[in-house]
């Protein structure tokens, strides 16, 4: 097929992949719309995938208004989304995710766009305007994509440039001031020139408050996108595809809700320097609640010793380009070069605290990522019966961190003197790779599907924790150094003043191996790896698929990002590795009117990335990437999409997960204390997830008044590691006690919610334009998506409360 042919194949197919929506073809048959999708790197018919997938149309993504991984995870069976304690994105598919608060680990689940790799969560964020559609692949996905990504891949297909002049703007105004403009326009240059340009500008006033000062607000949020798309095409064997995106971000980060206490060092409370701890108040289960380190007030106590009044702010940028160039060397053949480049750069302020005291913040969160990546490859065209490609990858990225964490009101604070320090790290990754994939027509209406991949992966790490420049860690690290050495004489003096050279304020303080401070930690990860996939597709009938995958997959380790006494804790995580087996089916009956999709999988994993703890020699229980030797997820999901009349879509599904840790260190340490966790549960792999949606289109004439809903309720889960289990300690009668919210007897796991969101409006003629109301989480919903545990405080990342507004469009 040439490749003028393939262009006007993806721009005909593009009206069709609208989703489960009755439009198009679907409203004069009443049946449903056929999806047109590239999961496997070439257009195919959703039918014709022998895999679980998830598809979400242009239309279902302005209609629903997803603009971010929380309401993506709405809106994609078995997808949730968290965000790690330092506001990184993590997102989880059938229970399988990485939740790292690191800038440069890689995720359990991927993201692309147009298959140009967004390799870190962070660099995914704002993407999600003109787009077509949503591909959500579901998971190993090592053999044809180019990150070995475990839980699954998520491809953003955005709109491409048209043969003919188009534009449209949509505008958006909603509660707390929230205005929003996305527009775009596209058409030919020339003969052979088609562009594309689209952007979207986003303001909303801040939707939290602050629980302990009335006047104090966060979760302003403001960010610009935009995304030109040039394609060059002069003949029917070659074209281009030129790709240039970018944002810029200066939205708030989320605050969080103080929810309970586990004082670390209660002696230390009844001192006039421990009574802020004590005096925090819990924040109600009220959405917009939540508290942060902020300016000091005329009613803060006195006692309080913020070194440095925590800002929430955030200054972050992106851009990125792609260049995808396609040649047909013959009618059979088409080689494609996919080039990208991604630069991010953040300043950050952060709290974990949940509290109105620095309990735990990052007053300064600086950041960049530099991504570049290369794919080559080479395919038969024109084959239904048989289908091959061969191709490499190439990545080399640079991630460096450079924070301030300031904890000048905890008891580990009062109790070492130390109210603040620094950390540095460096990430140099390369990564190469071959891979090849077959599909051959054994008999009429068997597929037999083959795929490899070989990876190397090479990862340098620089990092330490620093002095903050008051010499405040750096005189106790130094003192601890003589100590750990037994260089100490009874007065204080040292032994043998030669052992180490004292380090000086702003200089490292990590404990090296022989723990003598002041070493930058320095390693080398190498890893390699084979993932694989085998299968069977039988076409039993016309309107029937079933489908049978192997595959084995792999994640790269990754380092963490902390501040540990000793290089024990900046160990690395090795790579995981899942064995996946998976079988369904796929279906389209009653003349496309009822479709029925089920898999039932089961994951055996090895090595599972996880975050765990650790006990810190000095600062006691730390955050800390950790491996889980063995562990297993079991599992089924269906969904049904139905057309019964007329302008009326229909929705349901429903996923079921048993996850089980089957071997791990029965001391394997948590927030609280050493436990034995074997036969828990994964965390964030709730058991039981639904989602119910419809929409109905009147026939009014001219006009289609419409009105839809979409409800999905989450079952409970684990937040860490045996959080389900994990009990805080009480403490001796008579002094301090820990504290929890009502009913909060599980401080570790994350509640069951449900959540519906609603929307009613019109089409105008030749759906030309629309106005339309619509509200996300409707009915005011408390419900939260992470514990964070800061030293002495367990604070809820809470969901958003009620939002909603009205938004029109118009398509010239």
């Amino acid at each position: 097929m040439s490749l003028g042919k393939k262009m006007i194949l993806g721009l005909g197919t593009s009206a069709m992949a609208m989703g489960w929506a009755a439009a198009a073809h679907g409203q004069e048959t009443g049946g449903l719309n056929e999806i047109i999708v590239t999961a496997q790197k070439r257009e195919q018919s959703l039918m014709d995938v022998g895999q679980t997938l998830s598809v979400l149309s242009g239309d279902a993504l302005e209609k629903q208004r997803i603009q971010g991984g929380e309401d993506l995870a709405i809106a994609v069976p078995s997808l949730t989304f968290a965000r790690s304690d330092y506001n990184v994105p993590v997102f989880s598919l059938r229970g399988i995710g990485f939740n790292s608060s690191a800038l440069g680990a890689y995720p359990a689940v991927s993201f692309y766009l147009d298959e140009a790799p967004l390799a870190f969560p962070i660099t995914a964020s704002n993407q999600t305007f003109d787009l077509q559609r949503i591909e959500v692949l579901k998971g190993p996905q090592g053999t044809l994509f180019g990150q070995n990504s475990t839980g699954g891949a998520i491809n953003l297909i955005a709109n491409k440039p048209t043969d003919s002049f188009e534009a449209g703007v949509s505008a958006t105004y909603g509660r707390f001031n929230l205005f929003e403009f996305t527009g775009h326009v596209s058409g030919p240059l020339s003969d052979t020139v088609r562009a594309r340009f689209a952007g979207q500008a986003h303001v909303m006033d801040p939707w939290q408050k602050s629980y302990t000062r009335p006047w104090d607000r966060n979760g302003r949020e403001e960010y610009f996108a935009g995304r030109g798309i040039l394609e060059w095409e002069p003949d029917d064997t070659f074209k281009a595809t030129l790709t240039v995106a970018g944002w810029k971000d200066k939205s708030e980060p989320q605050a969080l809700a103080l929810a309970g206490t586990k004082y670390a060092y209660t002696q230390y409370l009844t001192t006039p320097l421990g009574a802020p701890v004590l005096d925090q108040p819990l924040i109600p289960t009220n959405p917009r609640y939540a508290d942060w380190g902020g300016p000091v007030g005329p009613s803060d106590n006195d006692f309080i010793m913020q070194s440095t009044p925590t800002r929430l702010f955030a200054d972050r940028d992106q851009i990125q380009g792609s260049l995808r160039l396609e040649f047909s060397p013959t009618d059979n053949l088409l080689l494609t070069s996919l080039s990208s480049y991604v630069r991010f750069r953040q300043e950050m302020g952060a709290s974990r605290s949940g509290s109105a005291i620095q309990n735990e913040d990052q007053t300064r969160m600086d950041g960049r990522i530099d991504s570049f990546s290369q794919e080559l490859r080479l395919e038969n065209t024109g084959n239904n019966a048989l289908h091959w490609v061969v191709g490499v990858n190439y990545e080399n990225s640079k991630i460096a961190e450079d924070q301030l964490q300031s904890y000048a009101n905890n008891t580990s604070a009062i109790n070492s003197g130390i109210f603040q320090n620094g950390i540095k790290k460096h990430d140099s990754i390369e990564n190469i790779a071959a891979f090849a994939n077959l599909e051959a027509e054994i008999i009429p209406r068997l597929t037999a599907k083959g795929g490899i991949r070989y990876t190397k992966s090479t990862i340098k790490n620089r990092a330490c924790g620093t002095d903050a420049g008051d010499g405040n860690i750096a005189n106790v690290f130094n003192y601890l150094g003589d100590l750990f050495n037994g260089n100490l004489n009874p007065d204080g003096s040292r032994i043998n003043p030669d052992l180490f050279p004292y380090i000086q304020p702003g200089d490292c303080f990590t404990h090296n191996y022989a723990l003598i401070p002041g070493e930058q930690f320095r390693d080398t990860l190498k890893e390699d790896n084979v993932s694989w996939r085998v299968g069977l597709d039988y076409r039993a009938t016309d309107e029937l698929l079933l489908y049978g995958n192997v595959s084995k997959g792999y994640k790269t380790g990754s380092f963490p990002t902390g501040s540990p006494a000793s290089y024990v804790g900046l160990q690395p995580v090795t790579q995981e590795s899942v064995l996946a087996y998976e079988i369904g089916l796929k279906s389209e009956l009653l003349d496309r009117r009822l479709t029925i999709n089920a898999a039932g999988f089961i994951y055996d994993y090895r090595d599972k990335q996880v975050q765990g703890s650790i006990n810190d020699a000095v600062w006691g229980a730390l955050p800390q990437l950790r491996n889980i030797p063995k562990s297993k997820v079991k599992g089924a999901e269906i969904e049904i999409n139905a057309a019964p009349v007329r302008g009326l879509s229909l929705s349901a599904s429903a996923t079921y997960l048993d996850s089980e840790i089957t071997r791990i260190d029965p001391n394997e340490y948590t927030a609280v204390g050493p436990l034995d966790m074997n036969g828990q549960k994964l965390p964030l792999t709730p058991k039981w997830s639904y989602m119910l949606g419809g929409e109905y289109t009147f026939d009014a004439g001219r006009i289609s008044p419409f009105i839809g809903a979409n409800w999905r309720w989450v079952g409970k889960t684990d937040a860490t590691l045996g959080g389900s289990i994990t009990e805080i300690p009480a403490l001796p009668a008579g002094g301090p006690q820990n504290r929890f919210l009502p009913g909060y007897d599980a401080p570790f796991t994350i509640g069951s919610y449900g959540l519906l969101s609603g929307r009613a409006g019109i089409n105008g003629p030749d759906d030309r334009w629309s106005l339309y109301v619509w509200c996300d989480n409707c009915t005011n919903k408390y419900y939260w998506l992470n514990v964070t545990v800061a030293q002495d405080n367990i604070s809820r990342g809470v969901g958003r409360p009620a939002t909603y507004g009205v938004t029109a469009t118009f398509d010239f």
